[in-house]
C-alpha cells in the first residue's frame, strides 16, 4: 500500500512539473502560495457553508494544488526550511479546520450530520498528530489508509458528486460518514506503529510533556 502510494504521488509530482517550472520562472515564493492555498481553503469553506458545493470543491483543487507546488517549488529553488516546512504544516491544519466548519455550519440543522463532519475532522487532525508526535520521538509514521492527500480527494470528489441524490442520500454524506470511520482507522494502525517500534527500540528518557511535533510533519517542504 505504501508502495503504490508513493508511485502515485511521485507521477503526481512529474506531472505537475511544467506547473512548478512555470511558478518558479514568475518568482513566486513558495511560502506566497502556501499563504494562497490557505486563502483559497478559506473561500472553499464560505462557499461550502452557503451550500455552494461544486464551486466550492473547484476552489479547495486549486488550493490543494498550491499545497502540492510549494514543496515542489521550495525544492527546485533551494528554498526548503525548517521554518517553511513549519509554516506549510500548520497552515494545512488552518485550512482542514476551515473546510469543516463550513460543513458544520452548512448541516446546522442536522444534529446527526454535524456529528459526523465533527468526528471526521477530529479524525484527521488527530491522524495528523499521531504522525507528527511519532516523528517528533524520531520513529517514521507514513502508515495508515488515509493521509492527507487522500483525505482531500475523497473530500473534493463528494463535494463535486454532491448533487446527486439517491432516496434523500448524497454522496457527500457517505463520504464524511467513511472520512468519520477512516481517519480513527488510520490514527489507531499509527498508534499501533509506533507502539511496536518504540518497544523494539532500547529505553531511553522521553518528557512526556514535550510540545507538539506538528512543526516539520508530513510536510511537502521537507527535503
Amino acid at each position: 500500500m505504501t508502495v503504490q502510494k508513493q508511485l502515485i504521488q511521485s507521477w503526481f509530482r512529474r506531472w505537475l512539473e511544467p506547473l512548478t517550472t512555470l511558478v518558479h520562472r514568475l518568482g513566486i515564493s513558495p511560502d506566497a502560495l502556501t499563504l494562497t492555498g490557505l486563502v483559497l481553503s478559506l473561500a472553499s469553506a464560505v462557499l461550502i457553508a452557503g451550500g455552494r458545493f461544486l464551486v466550492g470543491a473547484i476552489v479547495l483543487l486549486v488550493g490543494s494544488l498550491c499545497d502540492v507546488l510549494d514543496g515542489s517549488l521550495a525544492r527546485r529553488g533551494g528554498r526548503a526550511s525548517k521554518g517553511g516546512a513549519f509554516l506549510d504544516s500548520t497552515l494545512d491544519r488552518f485550512s482542514e479546520i476551515a473546510v469543516y466548519l463550513g460543513l458544520l455550519y452548512h448541516y446546522r440543522g442536522a444534529a446527526a450530520l454535524q456529528l459526523i463532519v465533527a468526528l471526521a475532522l477530529t479524525g484527521s487532525l488527530m491522524t495528523s498528530y499521531a504522525r507528527a508526535r511519532a516523528e517528533g520521538l524520531d520513529i517514521d509514521c507514513k502508515v495508515g489508509l488515509l493521509e492527507r492527500p487522500e483525505r482531500l480527494a475523497l473530500l473534493i470528489v463528494g463535494l463535486l458528486a454532491a448533487p446527486l441524490r439517491v432516496a434523500g442520500v448524497g454522496p457527500l454524506e457517505l463520504i464524511l460518514t467513511l472520512l468519520a470511520i477512516l481517519t480513527y482507522v488510520t490514527t489507531f494502525q499509527r498508534i499501533a506503529h509506533v507502539m511496536s517500534r518504540a518497544r523494539d527500540r532500547a529505553p531511553e528518557p522521553v518528557d512526556a510533556a514535550e510540545p507538539d511535533g506538528e512543526a516539520l510533519s508530513a510536510s511537502s517542504r521537507q527535503p
